[in-house]
């Protein structure tokens, strides 16, 4: 994990506590700025890469972004949004809620009041609204709709200082270590838009969200949370805003099966990033045009060509079992068994080439077969007076080829 050089125990602590709950075996924090070629793909997790960040990372290695939501993202071979957002015009690679990392521990029931209530902001709060949101759920009027008049809160404090004064009904704690687990020891969870409210929703608690942004607000309601404005703080004003039960318990986005975010980024880490097949140039700069979930597309600023930059889909091999056992059980005979079918339909095929190229003498012609197999194409151009050169994947295939049929095939 790379931490700049600047960042204090307050950054780092969390993190190395959240690594740990996560099962990561193997990490350690690193202080300076990563070298190129060091390591083979950069996940970056900071919801707003700035421009010259994103492109220093994009120089080092392969740059993976999780949920970026700011204006830095050509710089980023691929991305990969896991939570539902809102307006964002950029495609993504990979956009799949169904990565979300799910609590096991659910309630078995909805709590029917809010008596234990956790406010956990993150550790991220730019707006400072865990202690204003601990004060006020612990200082609501007696008799207000759905909260027990008896109900703690639990306050967790990242950066944030201890206010001066101890606050009633408010206990502030140190982040706790596998929170996800813990969600379901409370009625009501208070948080921002994020992977916590999802968590608490999924482990069968309350949600309500804080606005601290109007972007999380129309994130909210897009997705059917109830959110909190800052200056709705007020206990005075509660009855206004609690007004439905069930608007704190919003229908869940991520019914599909929960994939394995884990295995998702080994996947993008097999990848690879691409030049310009033209005029070789390799750059960051050349504009992104789509995105798909095995590949990335760029334009080269140079030459305009449109090129495949970032590419994940794995290395295919076809095993001599393929043409053996497989083939047979699909058409009732192996490849070489099969081989005068094959080649009596690559004569038709070679008579369509033919008329297509209206040349006179077509003797002497080279063709290529790509994917060619144990060669039957190559023998029926063979027979035409053609040169034929094959390439395929299948070593066993390849080898048949320059022994058997004497042909050029790599």
């Amino acid at each position: 994990m790379y931490i700049s050089e600047d960042a204090d125990k307050t950054i780092t602590e969390p993190l190395i506590k959240e690594a740990t709950a996560s099962g990561l075996k193997s990490y350690q924090i690193v202080r300076r700025f990563p070298e190129k070629n060091e390591y083979s793909l950069i996940v970056a997790d900071a919801f707003r890469l700035d421009e010259e960040t994103a492109r220093r990372l994009s120089e080092v290695s392969t740059l993976c972004a999780i949920d970026e939501g700011g204006d830095a993202t050509d710089w980023c071979d691929v991305l990969f949004d896991i939570l539902p957002s809102y307006k964002i015009d950029r495609p993504a690679n990979i956009s799949e809620p169904s990565f979300i990392a799910l609590p096991k521990n659910v309630r078995p029931a909805r709590p029917e009041r809010f008596k234990k209530i956790l406010v956990t902001l993150g550790g991220e709060d730019p707006a400072g609204l865990t202690v204003p949101a601990a004060r006020f759920f612990a200082a609501l009027p007696a008799g207000t709709d759905f909260f027990d008049d008896e109900r703690n809160v639990t306050a967790i404090l990242c950066h944030e200082k201890l206010p001066a004064e101890e606050i009633s009904g408010v206990t502030f704690v140190s982040p706790i270590e596998n929170l996800k687990e813990r969600l379901s020891s409370y009625d009501l969870v208070v948080t921002h838009y994020g992977f916590t409210a999802f968590e608490a929703l999924k482990a069968g608690c309350g949600v309500l969200l804080l606005s601290t942004s109007k972007l999380h607000e129309n994130l909210a309601k897009k997705y059917g949370f109830l959110c909190l404005a800052q200056n709705a703080l007020e206990p005075s004003r509660a009855a206004s805003f609690f007004q439905s039960f069930e608007r704190f318990f919003p229908d869940a986005v991520f019914c599909a099966e929960q994939k394995s975010y884990a295995d998702e980024i080994k996947k993008i880490a097999g990848g690879r990033r691409y030049a310009c097949p033209v005029c070789g140039e390799h750059s960051a700069e050349n504009r992104i045009i789509a995105r798909t979930k095995e590949r990335t597309f760029r334009r080269c600023r140079r030459c305009s060509m449109i090129y495949i930059s970032w590419n994940r889909a794995l290395p295919m091999t076809y095993e001599k079992d393929y043409f053996a056992e497989q083939y047979k059980n699909q058409y009732g005979k192996t490849y070489l068994e099969d081989f005068e079918s094959i080649k009596k339909a690559g004569r038709r095929r070679i008579n369509e080439i033919s008329s297509v190229l209206r040349a006179k003498n077509l003797s002497s012609w080279k063709i290529l077969d790509v994917g060619c197999a144990y060669g039957p194409f190559l023998a029926a151009a063979s027979e035409r007076g053609w040169l034929p050169y094959g390439a395929d994947i299948s070593a066993d295939a390849v080898e048949y080829i320059r022994t058997q049929l004497l042909f050029p095939a790599v």
